[in-house]
């Protein structure tokens, strides 16, 4: 019987044109769709090598599509070359119009401009995609995601932009004295780049640049060893320089495309918390709602008045100290950073390794104190206040965190949950032992808050002192149990409040905590000792 499969295999084989460097646009159109369709039909993911292949199955498709939308523009030729004068005219009033004097300088080793070139065609492509093996396979999946959507969101904006702004390069540029120095010494970039995926109108912003700025980040941020920490430091700044000396991009594309990759990740950060919290909300809502048995807390354990001490367990040298002068409480500042609990009171600069405190800056790329660790070298007696830091879309899983560090850490043992943020302690809610302190920063908290503490299920509230009086304390302990109040840093400020029937003070200042101490009357005194 003839069977016509061979036959019908050999002619396809032979018909075909394998070579991407000769596609047009529509065979590209087909890897896309086969690529998405694959993704879909993957089974959940389990192995590492599973979890390379689905996110290439994604990130090919987008990456092509990205170049062939790019490379699809209909971009009007007067327009762009219009586009580029006016990029340059802008770069002479700003007085940064010095390409052309620096490549002239490059193009007298041609050490240099081989090096320039090497480093435009072989850090991009090879980085890229050998970084997200790495991260995948290597660190944490969901801290990967983050670098993937902010690419596919940069992605998705700089098409628009080549649309509506299309740009001439140097090297394109008549009469400028501009020398392409990739294309005419190497024909490497061909392979990364076919010419059906090319618009040599799309100079602004540079994503050449601005995706290698993203991994940069993203090995400065996750390698574990110090010189590849410092190549992921590096790296963008020599490909900002490559960009352009090869003369394929003006330094404010380079700018451009630098700050459009750091908007990117910084509102991937953020719509990754978002994300995960409507999904968490609508799996809740599915099944019901969990029904969670709240453990009671015998708030006698903590004698009247009794003292917090603001800040003191983001250290274990503050801690000391302050349990020596008799807190009772000691706060922690909780932050969710890179899948781990951090206590600092200072706040992150999104991508940029800085921390920042009203005035004040500090290193971030220093190892820094975590909840573990606290809770490894203090005694299981010590009563934790921790406050959770973070906007209103921090990510919930700072939750799970919490509660498998605490389990770990003094399993069986009640502690207390403070924060501005109240979805988060309705989501906190879930945790055995714990207790919700509703902080209360401004008017506004106060005056949501009255109807929220009729309605739920609170143990305490957090005030500042700015806010409280004596009627308000009188209120509000209609409907919790403890009123606290913050910050109290002078002795007559701190009797005023006692005085209104405040149970607990928040303060920065040991003689403060020390006076607590000596006010209290007939309270049992447990011991409070760091081990």
């Amino acid at each position: 019987m003839y069977d016509p499969l061979p036959q019908l295999s050999i002619l396809l084989l032979t018909s075909v044109d394998w070579n991407p460097l000769s596609w047009t646009s529509w065979p590209f159109v087909v890897v896309i769709i086969v690529s998405l369709l694959i993704h879909v039909l993957l089974p959940p993911i389990r192995s590492g090598y599973q979890a390379i292949f689905a996110e290439l199955t994604l990130l090919l498709p987008a990456a092509l599509c990205y170049f062939l939308v790019r490379g699809l523009v209909d971009a009007r030729v007067s327009d762009a070359f219009h586009n580029a004068q006016s990029v340059i005219r802008l770069e002479q009033q700003l007085g940064i119009y010095v390409e052309l004097e620096l490549q002239e300088l490059v193009l007298r080793s041609t050490t240099i401009s081989t090096l320039m070139n090497w480093i435009y065609i072989w850090m991009h492509w090879p980085v890229v995609i050998g970084s997200i093996i790495w991260l995948v396979t290597f660190r944490s999946r969901g801290i990967f995601g983050v670098y993937r959507n902010a690419i596919l969101l940069s992605g998705a904006v700089g098409m628009i932009v080549f649309a509506l702004f299309p740009v001439v390069p140097p090297r394109l540029m008549p009469g400028l004295g501009f020398e392409d120095t990739v294309t005419l010494h190497s024909q490497s970039y061909r392979v990364f780049q076919p010419p059906a995926l090319t618009n040599p109108f799309a100079a602004m912003p540079s994503l050449h640049f601005g995706w290698n700025l993203l991994i940069g980040i993203a090995i400065f941020r996750e390698a574990r060893v110090a010189s590849v920490r410092w190549f992921g430091a590096i790296m963008p700044a020599m490909m900002f320089l490559a960009i352009v000396l090869t003369a394929n991009h003006y330094i404010l594309d380079g700018v451009a495309g630098g700050a459009l990759a750091m908007v990117s990740l910084l509102l991937a950060e953020r719509l990754g918390g978002i994300g995960r919290r409507l999904r968490d909300r609508l799996e809740r809502y599915r099944k019901g709602g969990p029904v969670v048995e709240r453990q009671a807390f015998d708030w006698s354990a903590l004698p009247r008045p009794f003292a917090v001490a603001h800040r003191a367990g983001n250290s274990l040298e503050d801690a000391t100290a302050a349990l020596a002068a008799g807190a009772e409480v000691l706060e922690s500042d909780v932050w969710l950073y890179r899948d781990a609990l951090e206590l600092r009171h200072e706040k992150t600069m999104g991508p940029i390794p800085i921390l920042w405190d009203r005035w004040s800056l500090a290193p971030g790329w220093r190892r820094r104190f975590q909840l573990d660790e606290l809770l490894e070298h203090l005694d299981p007696e010590i009563e934790l206040m921790l406050d959770l830091k973070g906007p209103f879309w921090s990510d919930p899983a700072i939750v799970d965190r919490i509660e498998d560090a605490m389990r770990a850490g003094r399993p069986d043992r009640p502690f207390l949950v403070c924060s501005q943020n109240w979805s988060l302690l309705d989501d906190i809610r879930k945790i055995p032992g714990v207790l919700l302190v509703h902080s209360i920063g401004n008017r506004r908290q106060l005056a949501n808050a009255w109807s929220k503490l009729e309605r739920d299920d609170h143990d305490a509230v957090s005030i500042h002192v700015k806010l409280l009086d004596a009627d308000t304390v009188r209120e509000l302990k209609q409907r919790v149990s403890i009123v606290m109040t913050w910050p109290i840093n002078d002795a007559e400020l701190l009797e005023t409040v006692l005085n209104w029937g405040v149970d607990g003070v928040t303060t920065d200042r040991l003689e403060i905590v020390d006076r607590v101490h000596a006010l209290r009357v007939g309270a049992e005194d447990r011991p409070m000792r760091a081990s």
